[in-house]
């Protein structure tokens, strides 16, 4: 993100700019395509890391032995309660890195994150936060909560069972749920899916079948406007993280009008 605005808002303006150009006939219009092109790729390059968790009586310099190459560690970090960790920024080249790193018994958990997602509270909430705001933003970027998180996690220290087909979508805050069904084409109804929506930034999915699932994914992580993508997670009691009863609330389709 830029800073005093967000990369969608400086593309936007790129977008005048190029329009300009052409009606004015400075001939800037190839100049600024590529310029925005090459914005947008750096953006999607540098907004996401990873965090990498190490487990209990296990040292990061153990792990980085197992792997056995080279690991672009950004920052060594402690998460809450005790756990170390390290980030490392995401590429397009991340596929064998992470099956290495994952392949570490030692590793508790690989998941990508926004950039900013560990800064301090302060941070996130320049303007003030009360008890309730700093409990759930901690536990969210907990050890526990980070765990959650990743979806190759079967089965969490907590003992959540990763639902199948079953996600949990919270989108940056100056981007709401109608832009993002329209942009990744979500809303068209093509993919097999039910949408349960929370408020204008945070959306239950689920979907009927291993390939919508495949395909959805592919769609959410490319649109910049999604912060975070959570698996969703049953409990032994019964109980499921983000679930929303269909009898209380509408879903997606049954919020728009209907045609006749």
């Amino acid at each position: 993100m830029l800073e005093g605005g967000t990369g969608r808002d400086f593309l936007g303006f790129l977008n005048i700019c190029i329009s300009s150009g052409d009606m004015n006939g400075h001939g800037l219009s190839p100049y600024l395509f590529f310029f925005m092109n090459f914005v947008a790729l750096a953006q999607s390059l540098i907004s996401r890391i990873w965090v990498v968790e190490i487990r209990e009586d296990y040292t990061i310099e153990d792990h980085l032995t197992f792997v056995g190459r080279k690991v672009p560690i950004h920052e060594r970090i402690r998460l809450q309660p005790h756990h170390d960790a390290y980030t490392i920024p995401s590429s397009n080249d991340d596929n064998n890195l992470i099956s290495a790193i994952r392949s570490d018994p030692g590793v508790g958990f690989v998941v990508k994150v926004p950039r900013n997602y560990l800064r301090p509270i302060e941070e996130a909430f320049p303007y003030g936060f009360d008890e309730d705001d700093e409990e759930i933003y901690t536990a969210q970027r907990s050890w526990f909560g980070l765990q959650e998180a990743d979806p190759e996690v079967q089965v969490s220290d907590l003992g959540g069972h990763k639902m199948p087909f079953s996600w949990y979508v919270t989108l940056s805050t100056d981007y709401n749920i109608d832009e993002h069904l329209e942009n990744t084409g979500v809303g068209s109804g093509i993919i097999k899916r039910k949408i349960y929506q929370h408020d204008d930034h945070h959306y239950s999915i689920s979907l009927y079948d291993k390939v919508s699932e495949i395909w959805y994914l592919s769609l959410a992580h490319e649109d910049y406007g999604v912060e975070i993508i959570l698996p969703t997670r049953g409990y032994g009691n019964g109980a499921v993280i983000h679930d929303v009863s269909p009898g209380s609330m509408n879903t997606l389709d049954e919020r728009k009008p209907q045609k006749n």
